[in-house]
């Protein structure tokens, strides 16, 4: 039994049989073209998207760290198990605290704080300048993650993009193999048919 592979490129060659017609050499000639551009242009684009990415999720990192503060909140209840504490590892509860902003007023809000915690502990926070509270800022260990997602998605959309050219490329050699067959049997057609 033949491979796939075998299967797929048994008709793609470019040599003298009488049966391969010009559009079928047209078509092997632009397929290996479409695949030596692709195999060149894959490790360019997902390097460039990969830089581009990195780039700009620093610059993204360093607003957030210019703009966002991390501040002691001190919680001001004890914090209760949840419901659905029993299926994690480790479960946080919402509970209300109190901290200054970095404009020195006071704020209050809802911070997460592991299960028992007991009221007026300390836990970290991100704030804006006006002592909102924030996300914190992207960690650096995530960045190279993002990157490689970016450069992989590239290159999912690169092969996508020669794989549509590709199908075009097919597509209208058969719109004009299906013309040239039609041209053809009008031609033959009537010394075969001899009710006329």
């Amino acid at each position: 039994m033949r491979s796939w592979a075998a299967r797929m490129f048994r008709g793609r060659r470019l040599d003298r049989n009488p049966l391969r017609r010009r559009s079928d050499r047209a078509e092997t000639v632009i397929f290996i073209c479409l695949l030596v551009a692709m195999a060149v242009a894959v490790p360019f684009t997902a390097r460039a998207a990969s830089a581009w990415t990195t780039t700009r999720v620093e610059q993204v990192r360093a607003t957030e760290l210019a703009t966002r503060h991390q501040v002691t909140a001190t919680t001001l209840e004890n914090a209760l198990p949840a419901s659905d504490a029993a299926y994690t590892v480790f479960a946080q509860t919402w509970v209300s605290a109190k901290w200054t902003a970095p404009d020195g007023q006071p704020r209050t809000g809802t911070v997460r704080v592991p299960d028992g915690t007991q009221r007026g502990s300390t836990a970290k926070i991100w704030v804006e300048p006006d002592g909102a509270m924030a996300a914190p800022p992207l960690p650096v260990a995530d960045i190279a993650g993002l990157a490689d997602r970016a450069g992989l998605a590239a290159v999912l959309l690169l092969i996508c993009l020669f794989l549509t050219a590709g199908c075009a490329v097919r597509h209208e050699l058969n719109r004009r193999r299906m013309a040239a067959w039609d041209t053809e049997w009008a031609a033959t057609e009537p010394r075969w048919n001899h009710q006329r």
